[in-house]
């Protein structure tokens, strides 16, 4: 639901891709590949990670995706007064 915030996720002429991950560890408890998740074109959408937030930019940024890449967190998706955090 980012199109709720205003993020043009699968739109036309805009992006070619996206990829969806948790925003928690994987189902086995391990962390997800961030040397891999960092070098993937296309928007990065990380469900649930509020509370990883940091840990995830920091990954994505020591494993080389440009420290300038616009980030943005959605809160409440399904009420009227998203909140949104850029």
């Amino acid at each position: 639901m980012p199109a709720y915030a205003g993020i043009p996720v699968t739109h036309r002429g805009i992006n070619t891709s996206f990829h969806v991950f948790t925003g928690h560890t994987q189902f086995n408890g391990t962390e997800l590949d961030f040397p891999v998740i960092a070098k993937l074109e296309g928007t990065l959408v990380f469900l649930m990670g509020l509370s990883n937030l940091k840990k995830i930019a920091e990954n994505l940024i020591n494993n080389g995706k440009d420290p300038k890449n616009t980030c943005c967190d959605n809160k409440r998706w399904n009420y009227d007064k998203t909140e949104k955090l850029i």
